[in-house]
């Protein structure tokens, strides 16, 4: 099938959004995932998701050539406030033009008020044509969504067509501590699952997880990317090239303290978007 390919802007952590989207669009991108995720970018403040900066980013995608089909604005959202601060970035994707919005949920102690918030958010992003892709965590922290099997019960028990799942290959490795793998993990997803970033993973010798270009990882993506070419429903494929966060053996996330060089990330992204689409029609 013709899955709908974007990039990620987290792979430009550190540069304003102009940059970001000139270099994008010089690479041949044409669809975008904004990402604003808390602890993992720039600090996030809620001004961010006004409906003056929703027309800011807009101008911005304009000039550039490109689309913005899904808002990546990672938040708990299993907390008391979590429903009016969810709302706001639903409708900051909205404004946008996106059709997906991710997110992780949070930690498994919440679980109970997360499911109370999440079909107050799912029934609302259904009336505004938002689809809510939840994602499987990567800090190694126990997680109302750790990987596939749990993903998928909490799919089936929000029942929601705007709930699906948002599959992240490398998360699954460092998270799990290697218990999975994710050539196997994601076929449990599949049926339930809306979004898929893709990621590859690597350790260095020292143990800590790194992100490098897709392809020139420990993932087989030769192996997934054409199951999912081949599935009936084309489903979004995101490469999420997190070059500025590495992973401490135990998961936890470390943000260099500079911003990766230009032309590092875009020869990486160029890699990328080579190696997928080979396996991608398009």
């Amino acid at each position: 099938m013709n899955n709908p390919i974007l990039v990620s802007t987290i792979a430009f952590d550190g540069y304003d959004l102009e940059t970001t989207l000139e270099a994008m669009a010089a690479a041949g991108v044409e669809n975008v995932e904004l990402a604003y995720s808390e602890a993992y970018t720039a600090p996030v403040t809620e001004e961010c998701f006004s409906k003056v900066a929703a027309d800011r980013v807009l101008a911005s995608l304009k000039a550039s050539g490109l689309n913005c089909l899904c808002l990546a604005a990672h938040t708990d959202m299993s907390l008391t406030s979590s429903v009016d601060k969810f709302k706001r970035r639903i409708d900051f994707a909205k404004n946008l033009g996106a059709d997906y919005i991710v997110s992780t949920a949070g930690p498994i102690a919440n679980r109970d008020q997360f499911l109370k918030n999440i079909k107050i958010l799912g029934e609302y992003g259904g009336q505004v044509g938002i689809a809510i892709c939840l994602e499987n965590m990567g800090d190694g922290r126990p997680n109302i969504i750790d990987s596939a099997a749990p993903a998928v019960e909490l799919i089936n028990e929000i029942n929601l067509p705007a709930v699906k799942i948002n599959y992240d290959f490398a998360n699954l490795l460092p998270h799990c501590a290697e218990r999975l793998r994710p050539e196997d993990d994601y076929k449990i997803a599949l049926p339930e699952t809306g979004y898929f970033h893709v990621k590859d993973a690597a350790k260095y010798e020292n143990g800590n997880w790194y992100f490098p270009a897709i392809g020139a990882g420990t993932i087989d993506f030769k192996s997934i990317l054409p199951v999912l070419a081949a599935h009936p429903d084309p489903i979004p494929l995101s490469l999420e090239l997190s070059l500025r966060i590495n992973r401490l053996p135990d998961a936890t996330p470390i943000r260099a303290a500079v911003a990766v060089p230009l032309e590092t990330i875009g020869d990486v992204l160029k890699e990328s978007l080579q190696f997928v689409k080979k396996y991608i029609s398009h």
